[in-house]
């Protein structure tokens, strides 16, 4: 199960990285209120976030 949970990680890392560059394509905000970018450039942090935990859970707390 740890070798799963790093390749996931792993994987979400490489996915959350291509969500955050390619929601900066988009415009952030539109004039008052949030753009197009602004929901995926907070979903692809959040998700980076998240992978990084799961990685780091997997990889160095199990093998303790």
């Amino acid at each position: 199960m740890r070798r799963c949970n790093q390749v996931a990680g792993i994987l979400l890392v490489i996915f959350s990285i291509w969500v955050i560059v390619t929601s900066t394509e988009l415009d952030y905000l539109i004039e008052f209120s949030p753009g197009a970018g602004f929901f995926p450039l907070w979903l692809g942090i959040s998700l980076l976030i998240l992978s990084v935990i799961l990685l780091f859970n997997s990889t160095l707390l199990n093998s303790i």
